[in-house]
């Protein structure tokens, strides 16, 4: 998990992609309502790189889960009824 301050995004992409062994990227596409949509495969050596980056990038800037969950649950309890 990556903590961001309320209305700031970090200096990733706002959308969603898998990368594997580093070398296959894959953009994910979703409708308006966010329903998935379809995945496609990038060849563009420098999208590729830039998937890299990014992922280097979170990694390095992010928390383990317990670490958040600690500092912020209570911003994301959902309330519930019996």
């Amino acid at each position: 998990m990556i903590p961001v301050p309320t209305g700031e995004w970090p200096e990733l992409p706002p959308y969603d992609y898998w990368l594997f062994d580093s070398s296959i990227l894959v953009s994910m596409h979703y409708r308006d309502d966010g329903i998935f949509s379809y995945a496609q495969v990038e060849d563009d050596p420098r999208k590729i790189v830039q998937a890299n980056y990014w992922r280097d990038l979170a990694v390095n800037r992010s928390i383990p889960y317990r670490q958040f969950a600690d500092r912020y649950d209570s911003q994301f309890r959902v309330a519930t009824t019996e």
